[in-house]
């Protein structure tokens, strides 16, 4: 949750291994600090595993390609394979976790060596201090509302015209046309949000737009028929 923080940057660069949210940053170094009382680490090993990691993590996350990048990659974690963990795929920013070697991602299969279409996190996610103090306290921010991007009473429409259709347009069944229609197109959409937003009134109304467009279709075509005949 906290680490949305890191992945919404869209653009990634040496900034972006800054971009933490600060709950993240003390429940990290809570971890450290626990692990470290734990083990007895020495401190003279910490201090070198964490100049070491931060000095990785800069390097990773700059923006730069160079010769020999991916033949480097076989052992420690470089920009390229970074840059995939900072997709907004699924299937590919579950892949190369390493922080320093890459040798991990190799045991554990999870190294995957592309070019990501995008970076970030998939929909519109806040980009400035408050806003993503706020992003990285909530669980699902980056589920956005349902939006369609064509009309889905359109669709159902067209759906319930061929239902029609398949019983010769016999009247009377309008509405259980469209209603059929609906639950099909929804089934295939997941509408949710559309069922809440239309009464019953809207979807009589609906179902007589069924109607009258399909009369409008039956007489277009009767018509094209007696012209073609002449």
């Amino acid at each position: 949750m906290f680490h949305h923080v890191h992945h919404n940057d869209p653009y990634l660069n040496t900034s972006t291994a800054f971009r933490l949210h600060f709950l993240e940053i003390i429940s990290t170094n809570c971890l450290k600090a626990l692990l470290i009382v734990v083990m007895g680490i020495d401190k003279i090993v910490f201090l070198a595993i964490e100049a070491l990691t931060t000095l990785s993590i800069l390097f990773h996350h700059t923006n730069i390609s160079f010769r020999l990048e991916r033949a480097l990659g076989e052992f420690i974690i470089v920009p390229e394979l970074h840059r995939v963990h900072h997709s907004t795929e699924r299937s590919e920013h579950d892949r190369n976790f390493g922080a320093v070697l890459s040798v991990w991602d190799k045991l554990f299969g999870t190294k995957l060596v592309l070019a990501p279409k995008a970076i970030g996190i998939k929909g519109c996610s806040p980009q400035t201090l408050l806003p993503l103090i706020r992003f990285g306290m909530a669980a699902d921010l980056t589920a956005k509302p349902q939006t369609y991007p064509v009309n889905l009473d359109d669709m159902i429409a067209e759906a319930a015209y061929y239902l029609a259709e398949k019983r010769n347009f016999y009247p009377g069944y309008e509405m259980r046309d469209w209603l059929e229609a609906k639950k099909q197109v929804l089934n295939q959409v997941g509408g949710k949000k559309y069922s809440r937003d239309n009464s019953i009134g809207q979807e009589l109304i609906n179902s007589l737009k069924v109607t009258v467009s399909a009369v409008n279709r039956s007489m277009r075509q009767s018509l094209k028929t007696v012209l073609s005949g002449n």
